[in-house]
């Protein structure tokens, strides 16, 4: 899963290109440039989501192995996480 942010984020891009291209003319050269530009979030969300989900299983994994707690685990995520927005 997305970060909420991320998804937040992508969510108002792909809306508000959408609607641009609504207003402007999918057939306009402007119209297709926001048609188009809402493509691309919806075409890397799936692999994104499915390449972070690999990573926190195997930084869990990790954790097993190196007997650290789930909360050690999940303070780790979350500073690597806020690493990742800034």
């Amino acid at each position: 899963m997305l970060p909420g942010a991320v998804r937040q984020m992508n969510g108002t891009l792909i809306a508000a290109s959408q609607r641009a291209a609504e207003i402007l003319g999918a057939t306009t050269p402007a119209g297709a440039r926001f048609g188009f530009s809402a493509e691309f979030p919806l075409l890397v969300n799936a692999p994104l989501r499915q390449a972070m989900e690999q990573w926190q299983q195997g930084q869990a994994d990790r954790s097993a192995e190196l007997g650290l707690s789930s909360r050690v685990h999940r303070a780790a995520y979350r500073r690597s996480i806020s690493m990742q927005i800034v």
